[in-house]
């Protein structure tokens, strides 16, 4: 992890490069004295990319996780055309874990994820629903997503999980 004080867009940019250049570097954390400005100018620097999930539990109190690409994650996806997050979430859900019977409880919060995608760099904003799921249907995973698991967790093993999870998710627990 490298940490950098942001003092100008010029520096932040190159501290961007650097970094994306750098693939042993496993995250990098910029201060400054403005929240609101510092994402102004770091957002502006990427294609924005909104997306939709949900923090799905069922009527005994267990988590849904899916397994892709060898991490734990959690259902989401990209907003299709004129669809706003909430018609996501449902729909993602849907599809990445054959739930049907699902019902939006509250919106929790964003997370945030960049990467590169051909020579740009992509910052997808995730807006993330806490979920309920009404009745005992079969989890089928979507394998064409590179999803190969899609499992409820009990409240006794969600510690063992989230720790194998993507670090921009654990705050979601």
């Amino acid at each position: 992890m490298k940490e950098v004080t942001f003092t100008s867009q010029e520096n932040l940019y190159a501290e961007l490069n650097t970094f994306y250049a750098n693939s042993s570097l496993p995250a990098l954390v910029i201060t400054g004295s403005s929240a609101d400005e510092l994402f102004d100018v770091f957002s502006g620097f990427f294609l924005t990319v909104p997306a939709a999930g949900g923090v799905v539990q069922d009527k005994q109190g267990n988590t849904l996780f899916i397994k892709r690409l060898g991490y734990w994650d959690l259902p989401k996806g990209k907003c299709e055309k004129n669809e706003d997050l909430m018609a996501t979430a449902l729909r993602e859900v849907t599809e990445e874990t054959g739930l049907k019977s699902l019902s939006i409880i509250r919106y929790l919060h964003p997370t945030y994820h960049t990467f590169r995608l051909e020579d740009r760099w992509v910052l997808k904003i995730t807006h993330w629903y806490q979920m309920m799921n009404g009745k005992n249907e079969l989890l089928v995973p979507q394998l064409k997503e590179g999803i190969t698991e899609a499992v409820w967790i009990s409240r006794d093993r969600l510690p063992q999980i989230v720790e194998q999870m993507y670090a921009s998710l654990r705050d979601l627990f």
